[in-house]
């Protein structure tokens, strides 16, 4: 029987966590078919073993669709190949290093899925902890962020955390575009993608999973400097797909505060490349009518001149 949800669950190298990203999806109490779709990016530790023993051991251990690729297709790569194998009408997220908390939260978001058509997807808010499960913050989501989102909230740094979306199958383009396998940011432009024509539900006091933090994570482990670059690709990428004109200039604008901000990253070290992206700055808050930070960048670069 065809499931109603698919669960995608990439993993590499998670063996201290996996066993709990699995036990969240499978304590899930639900009316409904349910597909646990687990990539596994040619893991050279004992991810595959831990998992091969829910499949075998665990009650609902037939929810699991395990595959152990046999060479490494790196994040987005590994990340695509297991979105295109989900089957359900709606797709839920949780990578192999963080974990849900409540039984009924597939549930409680294909509910209010179903009842509210006008949304592409639904989140909420995360607990957030280290590799030793020890508490970091009690809200992933800060205060701006509690409440629906659109596209342009999103462009505008309204955070999501991954591991609390489910959404809509048939609000993701089919096919993918092209510049999705390029960013890093797979999850950011993913959510960028669902909001072009509808926006996201906000489940209001409802913390239903932990998003970890931990040296291994391709995201918490980079410095300032690397985190604006690899956002400035990702909104460069989404400069070039197909997606309404109104838009258009809420991406030129954030290209043009990732430059601003990369300008001044490089001040001290790369005079040059410091240059390079005060000009850039210039240029997209031009197009986008950013005056203030055109003035910001002007002031800036005729420093360095």
């Amino acid at each position: 029987m065809k499931p109603l949800v698919s669960i995608c669950m990439i993993t590499y190298n998670h063996e201290k966590f996996i066993a709990e990203a699995i036990e969240g999806v499978l304590m899930q109490e639900v009316d409904f078919e349910v597909e646990l779709i687990i990539a596994d990016d040619c893991s050279t530790d004992n991810t595959g073993l831990i998992v091969q023993g829910y499949v075998d051991n665990h009650p609902k251990g037939n929810w699991i669709n395990y595959v152990r690729h046999s060479e490494n297709k790196g994040m987005m790569g590994n990340f695509i190949w297991a979105l295109n194998q989900c089957k359900g009408e709606f797709i839920a997220l949780c990578e192999g290093d963080d974990y849900w908390l409540k039984s009924n939260k597939l549930l409680t978001q294909i509910s209010v899925l179903k009842s509210k058509p006008d949304f592409s997807f639904s989140f909420h808010d995360c607990y957030v902890i280290d590799q030793n499960e020890k508490s970091l913050e009690n809200n992933y989501l800060p205060n701006s962020s509690k409440k629906n989102l659109n596209f342009v909230d999103l462009i505008m740094n309204k955070l999501v955390p991954t591991c609390s979306v489910v959404f809509r199958k048939e609000s993701l383009p089919n096919p993918l575009p092209c510049e999705f396998s390029y960013t890093i940011n797979g999850d950011s432009f993913l959510f960028f993608l669902l909001s072009f024509d509808n926006p996201g539900f906000y489940h209001k006091d409802y913390l239903a999973a932990n998003y970890r933090k931990h040296i291994g994570g391709v995201w918490s482990g980079l410095i300032r400097k690397d985190k604006h670059t690899k956002l400035l690709n990702t909104f460069f990428l989404i400069n070039k797909i197909n997606k309404p004109n109104a838009f258009n200039k809420y991406v030129w604008k954030k290209i043009s505060y990732l430059s601003y901000e990369l300008g001044k990253d490089y001040l001290k070290d790369n005079k040059k490349l410091s240059k390079y992206f005060f000009f850039q700055s210039i240029v997209y808050s031009l197009k986008s009518f950013q005056i203030k930070i055109t003035l910001f960048s002007i002031i800036k670069l005729l420093k360095l001149l």
